[in-house]
């Protein structure tokens, strides 16, 4: 007979073996599950339908490419399906098992569902592969009249890899774009979902290619806007990019921008500007400096300029946050700096230091700027 110190053994094995088979190829997929997949929100796509007048090159660049059906507005994506696929991914290959269903993400696959050519090397890789001319990049992207598809809400996002990217699409290169999509669910598996979930429809789209069944209750997770004309034209701050092409003569930190809009003018100040009562500036832009080379101009050092020039008698900031800190606001010991005052020479010195305890005291800031 057996003991019940070996059943109660025996009984621990089972229960830390156990798992949903049906949904998880292995115990370590359904732990992935449970402790990085479903901690991690969805990214999910949106379609691109330029206007053929309005953003002709960008057009005609889709066109070209044979890019129809891949800048279509995706289908909704179902979450579980999502989900269940980044947790079963195979690491080391490209594919992952669904509900009993393997489903693969090679590029050949990607590119039969967008029917896209292959590539056995595209011009994309050549020249991401070389040494890469990162000031010619920025000249191109930021040449004047260049269509920009949306304003970068966060400029630290823009990667150099990103950069190659749009850089070889805009100076018509082949793109391999399934092997780009591989590529980024890769990674995605790789960096533990931290950044998201990518490409759900996608993923949603693969599955049901490979007869995975899922039921009308699961929940959907739908696309973004698309990105068309009167979509574009609606975005905030929209008619007043930061650096529709940028230059700057000496360092991104005390440089004199000359700035010319899409229209190609200088963007100094008129008497309409000076007109007006508010003038955002949502964010800043990449620009070629000639002292530190590619680099980022910030949204600080555009409102600088912009102060300067139309000697506002107020310069607000919005945050996340309830104010300045004397480092990050997420350490313990931030200080919220409640006033600041600004001399004519740029020094600046705190009026009122107050230790943040939490309250909403500090959402009254006062920034001074004396021209």
């Amino acid at each position: 007979m057996m003991s019940s110190k070996t059943k109660r053994a025996r009984s621990a094995l089972s229960s830390e073996g156990a798992f949903n088979r049906h949904k998880f190829i292995s115990k370590d997929a359904a732990d992935r599950y449970r402790k990085l997949v479903v901690k991690s929100s969805t990214k999910p796509e949106r379609g691109l339908a330029p206007c053929e007048v309005h953003q002709p090159q960008l057009f005609q660049n889709i066109m070209q490419r044979g890019w129809s059906d891949f800048v279509k507005q995706p289908e909704p994506a179902v979450l579980s399906i999502v989900r269940e696929f980044y947790a079963n991914m195979v690491e080391g290959s490209s594919r992952s098992f669904v509900r009993g269903r393997q489903v693969s993400f090679d590029y050949g696959t990607i590119n039969r569902y967008y029917h896209l050519p292959n590539f056995e090397r595209d011009e994309y890789d050549i020249y991401a592969s070389e040494h890469v001319d990162v000031h010619q990049i920025i000249r191109e992207l930021c040449q004047p009249g260049a269509e920009w598809l949306l304003p970068m809400a966060h400029t630290s996002s823009v990667t150099k890899e990103r950069a190659i990217l749009l850089y070889a699409i805009a100076t018509k290169r082949s793109v391999d774009v399934g092997k780009v999509i591989q590529k980024s669910l890769c990674n995605i598996r790789k960096s533990g979902m931290t950044g998201g979930l990518g490409h759900s429809s996608l993923i949603t789209a693969l599955c049901r290619n490979e007869g995975v069944v899922w039921n009308e209750k699961e929940e959907l997770v739908d696309p973004k806007p698309i990105m068309d004309k009167s979509f574009i034209m609606e975005i905030p701050g929209w008619s007043f990019e930061p650096m529709g092409a940028g230059h700057c003569d000496e360092t991104a930190g005390t440089s004199h921008c000359n700035k010319t809009t899409d229209a190609g003018h200088n963007d100094e100040p008129s008497d309409q500007d000076e007109a007006e009562p508010i003038r955002e500036v949502l964010h800043g832009d990449a620009v070629f400096d000639n002292s530190l080379g590619c680099t980022i101009l910030s949204g600080d050092v555009i409102i600088r300029h912009l102060a300067g020039q139309l000697k506002p008698d107020y310069v607000v900031f919005l945050t996340d946050v309830l104010g300045v800190y004397d480092r990050p606001p997420t350490e313990p010991n931030a200080v919220l700096l409640r006033e600041i005052a600004v001399g004519e020479d740029g020094r600046w010195s705190v009026i009122q230091p107050v230790l943040h305890n939490g309250n909403t005291e500090g959402l009254n800031i006062v920034f001074y700027f004396i021209p």
